[in-house]
């Protein structure tokens, strides 16, 4: 009987390692695709939201505000009149302010750019939004020949100055930062599987 012929088999394993390397190719190709679609669903969702409010903190301060008039230049040379000026014209306000202070990312700012993993988003640094403040008047007293009616309002503005000033130094930025990333990663989460990195802009 005469043994079979084994000459082939070269054959099947090279048919064999063209399937493989034609599927390997058919599967990079399919993963590239996916980022290239995730791209818009990213910018979009970056779009939708504009900006991230990522932090809050609560203020509270009780202070005198005072406003006085200055003298005309002619008459400040005068001695003692300077003084006498700013002692007719001085007006007091006792207030109590209540505010908060918010943080987060304008995400229109933000770069969407494809990596060797998937797609990473730069976001730009935080910022402090104008602090929302609630004056309570506990007291006031006017100028003998000068009657500040605005002086409750700037009252307000330098509560909303001190504020952010505060907000600032206790790092509601860096908050905002951490917490504006892990709402994104979360948000992204939900618009598409590819690995997204988000990073901060130097």
């Amino acid at each position: 009987m005469q043994k079979p012929s084994l000459t082939f088999l070269p054959w099947v394993l090279i048919g064999a390692l063209g399937v493989l390397y034609i599927g390997k190719q058919t599967s990079s190709n399919l993963e590239k695709g996916k980022v290239d679609q995730a791209m818009p669903l990213v910018v979009q969702a970056l779009r939708d939201t504009k900006f991230l409010r990522s932090a809050e903190m609560q203020m509270q301060e009780t202070f005198v505000y005072v406003t006085s008039k200055a003298p005309a230049d002619w008459a400040a040379a005068i001695p003692g009149v300077t003084q006498m000026v700013e002692r007719t014209t001085t007006n007091h306000v006792w207030v109590a302010a209540h505010g908060t202070v918010g943080a987060g990312i304008d995400l229109s700012k933000a770069d969407v750019t494809k990596s060797v993993n998937g797609i990473t988003v730069t976001i730009p640094r935080a910022q402090l939004e104008r602090a929302n403040v609630d004056l309570k008047l506990i007291n006031s007293q006017r100028g003998t020949f000068w009657d500040d009616r605005a002086i409750t309002l700037k009252a307000q503005d330098v509560a909303a100055e001190r504020f952010q000033l505060a907000a600032n130094s206790r790092g509601l930025k860096d908050q905002a930062m951490n917490s504006a990333k892990a709402t994104l990663k979360k948000l992204f989460s939900g618009v598409t599987s590819v690995p997204i990195e988000v990073r901060v802009k130097v």
